[in-house]
């Protein structure tokens, strides 16, 4: 019987995990090809794209420690979730970044680099003429459109500066939708989307998930048992977030000597798996619903499923990626009714009213 532990629960992360912990595994590959992108005396935009709390922070922050300490590079982190709300203008925008650069570079409060986007440019400019590389991550893209400044010009003038190679300027955006895919038009009329190479994130290896799991327990005395194993498996599959609130939870059961009730983990874990399909759309969800016939059309959607990390394939068949997942898909998840758009909607009005035209044309034609 283990003794009782007064050690903090490892598994207790729920978002990015922080940079001094030892409580992260995997995306080598995608550390390494992000890396290789922003290395070159030239680098390229990156856009980092994956389902919510699949580790995209994480990773975007890792890379930002590892680059932004070598020689001739300036590196920012700006999180547009956490934006100001009087963030009402470019020149507001432009302030905060040029507050980014004068922390990361542990200048004085107040220090001043630039304050509007014409300064911007000289600064970037000036910096790639020195040989030196600006990098500036975006996490929560997707919060950025939302700003009444930024419109069309504001996403074409910082495709210019990335676009023009002597400024070595280059973004690396974190969201979970595809820069082109968002709703909001700017950033597809501006082209903004287009100088980026994407970066998608899905499971974690099996090799790398093992690791996470076994290591939070052995760290802090526990052993993980097979049992627990294969029931972690089965609620979180590879997903690194379902994982770390499974874990969390036999943990606690273990330095409490309980047993794990499991049936209350599926209370936790239940809104956030309706959150993953209700942003699905209506083709997903149905082919979720029914992976066994897959037709050439649904290929590619199936496709886009397997790389996100939606579902997985083992040998020739296929399958949401927790059985947990894939219970609530066959039992409560329901397919959403496929909304119609605003021509649609026109058009079956004026359907509707050539109907009931006719119809009373016909009728008047009786009485006659």
């Amino acid at each position: 019987m283990p003794q009782q532990m007064t050690v903090t629960n490892p598994f207790k992360e729920r978002a990015m995990i922080p940079i001094e912990s030892d409580m992260f595994f995997g995306r080598e590959k995608e550390m390494q090809r992000i890396a290789e992108m922003l290395s070159g005396d030239r680098p390229q935009c990156v856009s980092i794209v994956g389902e919510r709390r699949i580790g995209k922070s994480s990773l975007a922050n890792r890379v930002f420690h590892k680059i932004k300490n070598e020689g001739n590079t300036r590196a920012v982190y700006i999180d547009c979730d956490g934006i100001d709300g009087d963030c009402q203008t470019k020149e507001r925008f432009f302030q905060l970044l040029n507050q980014a650069f004068c922390d990361a570079a542990k200048e004085k409060q107040g220090g001043n680099l630039f304050d509007n986007y014409s300064s911007f440019k000289a600064f970037v400019k000036k910096e790639g003429g020195n040989g030196v590389k600006t990098i500036i991550f975006i996490d929560e893209f997707e919060h950025l459109p939302e700003h009444s400044f930024a419109d069309d010009t504001f996403f074409s003038n910082l495709r210019a500066l990335a676009n023009n190679p002597d400024n070595r300027l280059a973004f690396v955006s974190v969201s979970k939708t595809a820069l082109k895919e968002l709703t909001h038009q700017a950033v597809k009329s501006s082209g903004f989307w287009n100088i980026f190479e994407h970066v998608y994130l899905g499971l974690m290896e099996h090799e790398s998930i093992v690791k996470l799991r076994r290591y939070g327990f052995e760290k802090t005395g526990f052993a993980l048992t097979k049992e627990a194993e294969e029931k972690i498996q089965y609620y979180a599959g590879a997903y690194p977030y379902f994982n770390q609130v499974a874990c969390g939870f036999a943990w606690d059961a273990g330095r409490n000597n309980a047993t794990v009730d499991w049936k209350r983990l599926e209370v936790q874990l239940r809104p956030h798996y309706k959150e993953i399909w209700d942003n699905r759309k209506v083709e997903e969800q149905k082919l979720l619903k029914d992976l066994k016939g897959i037709n050439a059309k649904e290929e590619f959607i199936l496709n886009d499923l397997l790389v996100r990390g939606l579902a997985i394939q083992v040998e020739k068949t296929y399958s949401p990626f927790s059985g947990y997942f894939a219970e609530l898909i066959d039992k409560l998840f329901e397919v959403k009714k496929k909304k119609l758009s605003e021509k649609k909607i026109i058009q079956h009005i004026k359907d509707g009213l050539d109907i009931l035209l006719k119809g009373k044309e016909v009728v008047k034609g009786d009485k006659s």
